[in-house]
């Protein structure tokens, strides 16, 4: 059984370190491309407006999901500490419940978030493709 649970921690430190390498590399390329694009725009900001401003809203917004799934992944591990710290208290089932449905609802914003940032990315070098 220790073999299951050290593969499955195994498992899951891998999922992290892969999960925040991509925030992280996508919020230095957001930060990259919204530092140009707003350069670009108090250079010139009569070319391309509508595109220029459309890659820093992108940008900006891709940005603050990531940063919302960093956030959102705090907050879970720091209600798995208050649990392990508090393993002596049993829970009733509506707390667990709760629990679990809190747990559910921040995987659910954070998977949403990310693939949506992920979108946003896309939209973002397509639109800079199209810019140059």
């Amino acid at each position: 059984m220790d073999d299951i649970d050290n593969l499955q921690a195994e498992a899951v430190d891998k999922f992290l370190n892969a999960s925040y390498g991509l925030w992280n590399a996508l919020l230095t390329v957001n930060g990259i491309i919204l530092a140009t694009f707003s350069a670009i725009y108090v250079v010139n900001p009569g070319n391309n407006i509508f595109l220029i401003k459309f890659i820093v809203w992108a940008t900006i917004l891709s940005s603050a999901l990531l940063v919302l799934n960093y956030l959102m992944r705090r907050h879970t591990y720091y209600q798995m500490v208050i649990r392990l710290s508090l393993r002596s208290v049993t829970l009733t089932p509506e707390e667990k419940l709760m629990d679990h449905k809190d747990a559910v609802l921040r995987h659910k914003i954070g998977y949403y978030g990310e693939n949506l940032s992920l979108g946003l990315f896309i939209l973002e070098i397509s639109a800079i493709a199209w810019f140059l």
